[in-house]
């Protein structure tokens, strides 16, 4: 069969059905014949169209959608507790995962003051945390918590390689790692990921006598793009979050376009938060993976200016959403401060500058948090830092003690 078949097939289905699906088109042999298998998941945009019309199957047949059945489906499909990652994991046997589950509830109450006791039940954790859909565990349950994730959805994967060179040809020669865990795990392996095979510069601090390293792109921001990738994915489309890191720059595939209200233009600046799995994205939010609803752009947009870099491209390519961390030379001085004065990093060692960078890029960050960003710094280094960028006026603590943070202090 003729790729030109297999490309006409494809392109009749993206014209005719609306909103659009992206079909998974292939070739198998059956009794010394070839057919061509078109494959298109259950996604979560129902009801779709075909040629204007919405078809439902009775028996052996196909019949038309009435206006009522019309009405209910898009009614339940704006409903979130209607959305796919709310959908029921048939057969799952796996377990939860108790340990995953004590770390959450531990972080949570930490950072977010989260109100739910480690002796709760899990049946009634699960449930206060939206986790479950008619008293079975669900898509978003299972993602955080589950054990065995891949067997029951086998794109919930992160795939990270590294490629000599500015394309694919030859694959990831210099690197490559896959992540079949939790998306919390996920996150923090592929920022390890980053650290180990990142180029970097570092200084020996003369007071400590120990390294302190800065990243040629901010760490915080691939983490961010990360989370986000997680958090807003499509799970329908039957592909994995991708990570590839070339000699100019790094790109973060996430499989699905951008929700219906929000277009690549919105990106440039503020924007409304339009959520396509939002039982996964607060669970980000209760362990600070995600600062605060909608400003996972503005972050990253904000963490890339900081460190004098081009701005990151947004693109959407094919059935996915795109991300790309250029490289660029910083100015000579220190990254950009992201409207603060220039000159603000001047006379700052390397090791200040990059704590400083780091409460920029997330303000309200406890120094605690501050350890798992900054690789190899010991609390009491840090919490010394922080002394010394206080006392220079270029950052302060707001809030209480157990809840507040560190911001840094914008000059007039």
């Amino acid at each position: 069969m003729s790729d030109h078949t297999i490309q006409k097939v494809s392109t009749s289905i993206l014209s005719l059905i609306e909103p659009r699906v992206y079909p998974n088109i292939y070739e198998v042999r059956i009794n010394g014949k070839t057919v061509l298998v078109v494959e298109v998941k259950n996604g979560p945009d129902r009801p779709y169209f075909y040629k204007g019309k919405s078809f439902k199957r009775v028996g052996t047949s196909n019949a038309y959608l009435s206006r009522y059945e019309v009405e209910k489906a898009l009614y339940e499909r704006d409903n979130p507790k209607y959305r796919y990652e709310k959908s029921v994991i048939k057969g799952y046997k796996g377990g939860l995962d108790r340990k995953a589950i004590q770390w959450f509830l531990k972080k949570a109450r930490e950072d977010r003051s989260l109100p739910i006791s480690v002796r709760d039940t899990q049946e009634n954790i699960l449930v206060k945390l939206n986790l479950t859909t008619k008293g079975k565990l669900n898509l978003a349950g299972l993602l955080c918590f589950g054990k065995n994730i891949q067997e029951y959805v086998p794109e919930a994967r992160v795939k990270c390689g590294i490629f000599e060179g500015t394309d694919k040809v030859g694959g990831p020669r210099l690197g490559e790692e896959e992540y079949r865990t939790n998306i919390f795990e996920q996150i923090a392996a592929v920022q390890q990921f980053f650290v180990k095979n990142f180029r970097k510069r570092y200084e020996v601090n003369p007071e400590t006598g120990q390294r302190e390293y800065e990243y040629e792109w901010p760490l915080l921001a691939i983490r961010e793009a990360v989370a986000n990738a997680i958090a807003h994915r499509d799970y329908t489309i039957a592909s994995d979050i991708d990570v590839a890191v070339f000699d100019d720059r790094v790109e973060i595939w996430s499989p699905g376009r951008l929700p219906e209200g929000i277009t690549l233009k919105d990106l440039s600046g503020k924007h409304r938060s339009v959520l396509r799995n939002p039982a996964i994205a607060e669970m980000l939010y209760f362990t600070k993976y995600v600062e605060k609803w909608g400003t996972g752009i503005e972050t990253m947009n904000a963490l890339i200016k900081n460190a004098g870099l081009p701005e990151p491209v947004y693109e959407e390519i094919g059935s996915s959403f795109v991300v790309t961390f250029k490289k660029g030379v910083a100015r000579k001085g220190g990254p950009s401060s992201g409207g603060l004065n220039e000159g603000l990093n001047e006379g700052l060692s390397e090791g200040l500058k990059s704590l400083l960078d780091a409460v920029r890029g997330q303000p309200g960050i406890q120094a605690k948090d501050l350890v798992s960003i900054l690789k190899g710094r010991p609390l009491k280094t840090i919490e010394r830092q922080v002394k010394v960028l206080i006392t220079r006026k270029l950052i302060e603590r707001r809030g209480s003690r157990k809840t507040g943070g560190y911001h840094a202090i914008e000059k007039k």
